[in-house]
């Protein structure tokens, strides 16, 4: 998409991390504005192997769609574009949808319990998730989420446009120009990878990192 090659790049990083040995996948939270473009971001990577898409659900739901006949096999990453729809939905049914979600995006789940469907499963299940929001929606949940932890799960990217990208969009719809919403394809893999980053990367990764908790008012402990 145009001027928003970079967020591309991450949420392609990010995909790629569930195929890590020994490494959690990377969720990501996509916080931009109405009309600017996070849908279509994320439908360049609609099936890609490993990849679900979520327009809306409950945690019963997803239970039965991703959990139940071990239907998680092959999944990587689950990707919510809009995260305000589940979130519409009655205070206990969207706790409950976030509670399976960020359980499944963390530390991963053994044992889930929602309303009548309980289950256990034979291993611990974890996703990496996409999500997007919008900054209304994340201001009204930000004191909430920021003391149940829930920011901590997440990579946060934020982005709008400056009047010269506003002008080369026009531009682009003007000429009609499709190669802008092709599908990114990425590298297939049989299973999961090792991956070994040198020592320069690592300290370099890490110091991203440090900056990135001390923005978000987050402890040191957080980054591993």
């Amino acid at each position: 998409m145009h001027a928003l090659a970079d967020i591309e790049r991450v949420l392609e990083l990010a995909l790629l991390t569930g195929y890590l040995a020994d490494r959690k996948s990377v969720s990501v939270l996509l916080c931009s504005s109405t009309e600017n473009g996070k849908t279509a971001l994320f439908s360049r990577f609609d099936g890609t192997p490993g990849v679900r898409w979520i327009s809306d659900a409950t945690g019963v739901g997803l239970t039965k769609a991703y959990l139940m006949g071990r239907r998680y096999e092959d999944i990587r990453h689950l990707i919510l574009p809009d995260l305000g729809v589940p979130l519409q939905r009655s205070r206990e049914t969207a706790n409950t949808f976030m509670g399976l979600l960020l359980g499944l995006s963390y530390e991963g789940m053994k044992e889930v319990q929602t309303f009548n469907v309980p289950l256990i499963l034979p291993r611990r299940v974890q996703f990496g998730i996409l999500a997007g929001i919008t900054p209304a929606l994340l201001s009204r949940r930000m004191k909430y989420w920021a003391g149940t932890g829930t920011l901590r799960r997440f990579l946060p990217l934020s982005y709008d446009y400056t009047p010269e990208s506003c002008d080369g969009i026009r531009e682009a719809i003007e000429r009609q120009d499709q190669a802008q919403h092709t599908q990114i394809l990425l590298p297939k893999f049989n299973g999961k990878v090792h991956v070994t980053l040198g020592a320069h990367l690592a300290r370099r990764l890490r110091g991203a990192a440090e900056d990135m908790a001390l923005a978000l008012n987050l402890p040191a402990s957080t980054i591993k």
